[in-house]
């Protein structure tokens, strides 16, 4: 997953851009995945993890999907570069306004994050570095269906999955660092609050 191929963006605030900039009344998951290609599965990953920071992860039901399409795709990322997504959840959609206002709170975040992003310390981003980061990833979104009810609870694991996938697609070794200190937190954090 960390290595990029033709096909890949640059940066993946680039393409919130674009998502954004779509017109639909309704805008689908296909359209995301459209979007983004089908080997961007770092990027894809990181703008889910994005999603569930923002007020898209409000509307009812969605974050279960979220959640669900970062599990697969991280999971799938252990295997191979490309990716499969069933049609029932290409198909669901939301209102392409209420996408466009998440996004476009968003891309300001991201970009700045993007700034302060290199390759650097790529022992990092490497072999076990890489699997280690894909299992938190699958760990937090896992987390986000006992907790998603609490008001604020999703934006930790939200947090902790864009950093990582970030770290990962862009061969960013200190990020990597980061992203897995702040998913250490999250996780306990989830732990705190299912037996609370």
């Amino acid at each position: 997953m960390a290595t990029k191929h033709a096909n890949t963006p640059d940066n993946i605030s680039d393409l919130m851009e674009k998502l954004a900039r779509t017109r639909r009344d309704m805008l689908s998951v296909d359209d995301v995945l459209s979007t983004f290609g089908n080997r961007a599965t770092a990027p894809l990953i990181a703008l889910f993890g994005i999603i569930l920071m923002t007020p898209i992860a409000a509307i009812p039901g969605s974050p279960i999907i979220f959640s669900g399409i970062i599990m697969l795709l991280a999971g799938q990322s252990l295997f191979t570069n490309q990716f499969w997504v069933p049609q029932f959840i290409r198909k669901r959609e939301a209102k392409g306004d209420k996408v466009r206002e998440g996004l476009k709170k968003a891309i300001p975040y991201v970009q700045k994050v993007e700034r302060l992003m290199k390759v650097r310390l790529t022992s990092m981003t490497g072999t076990p570095w890489d699997h280690i980061a894909t299992v938190y990833i699958l760990l937090l979104a896992l987390m986000t269906y006992p907790t998603g009810f609490i008001p604020g609870a999703l934006i930790p694991p939200g947090a902790s999955i864009a950093i990582l996938a970030m770290a990962k697609f862009h061969q960013d070794g200190l990020l990597m660092s980061i992203g897995l200190t702040v998913g250490t937190v999250a996780l306990g954090l989830g732990i705190y609050l299912m037996v609370q």
